[in-house]
């Protein structure tokens, strides 16, 4: 999945909420005097600093300017600086002598956070509700455990129409400063954060990527799910073609099982390989498959791959299941040749944002997706090994969309599916792109991808349901996109890191659970 680092500077409000009640589960903890995270509730007795709002205290406290035309803030002692735009500097880690930032004495700064007081956390960062004032403490640290002379830039932009909130504040003694945010409605806070000296990002530092949720059982999709929705995958199901094995080819032998490169007939989709003006039929879907060996029946475990056009190069297997890994596209899901990658890369370039035959891409992925689970259910595997009826499905980002769609289908259609494990789940919330902090590389919303929101499937999908982890930093699969998944599952798990962004983090990344 394509990284970015995009911040967005505003947002709208969500337009629609919907009600549910769950568990809620938090890893608790404190920070160290070295900046290190531990787990376990703080002890409330003795050394606590004060942090009331009239400066007099070692726990600087900024509320902030909800101002995007100055993008300042007002710190706990009255001073006002302008925010460093971490988009503008490039954030992330610099080097000596990057340009318009300065090396610190104290080596390279990491900046971590985590809701609450500067001398105590709360104990969930999604439990928050509308109205209420929310503090936020962020902490610098340094290889040399040096803080002189830091201060902490940060930004919070929010998803229920409140202006983005800027400052620099100056940190204590102890590196740490604490925001206090003041949402209006349901949503998201995201909430990123770089340190500088004398208002100049320093060059080597790690910066932070996180945030809270307010009123988040309400969070749902800004539209709800085309009239026709169930009518038009039944529609598009009617016409596959019966899932036929084209071609198995033998990869690998591992120890107990052996590895194929498999074809079966699927949806055409040749229109998508037009330009390539090649005379050739792209009707088919391909995976890598890993069987074993002995006589049987066993488990199969299915999984579908993030956003790319890429060669399926894993080749590992198991003497105790069935492992599938299918390819997004109809071309080879195996190919040692890397000018058919290229070539196919070309081809598919941008395809989130294209429609062929007056449909989204994504809705002949889906249909190859499901083929597989239909061949699954008519076909044995090899001679000796067979399907035990046993299927789960597996996925990050844009197959864990797949995952999600497929599992959809499946219960729209009858079929079981045992469970789904997926990760910053894609393609969420489409109508409300405009709502939440979301980066600029997403797929549109329009007639074509009405149909395929990852939260329309998700009243069908019959099986548990485990999202983990959603990033509360991730702006390109942003929390309330995978929230008001959750919302729309009957039996699902959800569990949101701090500091977390699209499938990659810094240090203190707190676990926040909600299970129904």
């Amino acid at each position: 999945m394509k990284k970015l680092l995009c911040v967005v500077l505003s947002m709208l409000m969500l337009a629609t909420v919907c009600g549910c009640k769950d568990k809620k589960d938090v890893q608790t903890g404190s920070f160290d005097d070295d900046g290190a995270y531990n787990a376990g509730a703080f002890d409330t007795t003795g050394n606590s600093e004060n942090t009331s709002d009239d400066g007099a205290n070692t726990g600087d406290t900024a509320s902030g300017t909800n101002d995007s035309n100055k993008n300042n803030s007002t710190t706990s002692n009255g001073s006002s600086s302008v925010y460093i735009d971490m988009d503008a500097v490039g954030g992330g880690s610099g080097g000596s002598g990057t340009a318009g930032k300065v090396d610190y004495k104290g080596g390279k700064v990491t900046v971590i956070g985590l809701a609450g007081t500067i001398d105590k956390l709360d104990s969930s960062a999604v439990a928050y509700k509308s109205g209420e004032t929310i503090n936020f403490t962020l902490k610098a640290k340094t290889a040399k455990n040096i803080v002189e002379g830091l201060q902490i830039s940060y930004k919070a932009t929010y998803e229920d129409g409140t202006s983005p909130q800027t400052g620099i504040i100056d940190c204590n003694a102890d590196g740490k400063v604490q925001i206090k945010l003041t949402p209006k409605g349901p949503g998201f806070i995201r909430i990123t954060a770089t340190a500088c000296v004398g208002g100049q990002e320093v060059s080597d530092v790690a910066t932070f990527s996180g945030g809270v949720g307010v009123d988040v059982d309400k969070i749902t999709t800004k539209d709800a799910a085309p009239a026709d929705f169930e009518s038009y995958w039944k529609t598009k199901i009617s016409t596959l073609p019966e899932p036929k094995l084209v071609s198995k080819t033998l990869i690998t032998k591992g120890e107990g099982y052996e590895v194929y490169n498999v074809k079966i007939a699927g949806p055409d989709d040749t229109a998508a390989y037009a330009k390539l003006n090649d005379g050739a039929k792209y009707n088919y879907a391909s995976f890598v498959m890993a069987v074993p060996t002995a006589g049987g029946s066993y488990p199969v475990e299915v999984k579908y791959l993030g956003h790319g056009v890429d060669n399926i190069t894993n080749h590992t297997g198991s003497a105790s299941k069935i492992m599938i890994t299918v390819l997004a596209h109809s071309i080879d899901a195996y190919n040692a040749s890397s000018t058919y990658w290229s070539t196919y890369s070309n081809c598919l370039d941008s395809y989130k944002d294209k429609e062929f035959g007056g449909q989204s891409y994504f809705v002949n992925m889906i249909l190859r997706d499901y083929q597989v689970i239909r061949w699954l259910q008519q076909n044995d595997l090899v001679t000796a090994a067979k399907s035990n009826g046993s299927i789960s499905l597996t996925g990050g980002s844009q197959g864990a969309f797949q995952s999600v769609a497929v599992a959809g289908l499946c219960g729209m259609n009858g079929i079981n599916i045992s469970k789904a494990n997926v990760s910053i789940v894609w393609n969420c919330n489409l109508s409300g792109n405009d709502t939440m902090n979301i980066s600029s590389w997403h797929t549109p919303y329009n007639n074509y991808t009405k149909y395929i929101d990852t939260v329309y499937f998700a009243p069908y999908v019959k099986c548990k349901v485990t999202i983990d982890p959603v990033g509360l930093g991730d702006d390109i699969a942003p929390p309330s996109a995978n929230m008001a998944l959750y919302n729309a599952l009957k039996s699902a798990t959800i569990n949101f890191k701090q500091n977390y962004t699209h499938g990659s983090g810094g240090e203190t990344q707190t676990v926040y659970k909600l299970s129904k």
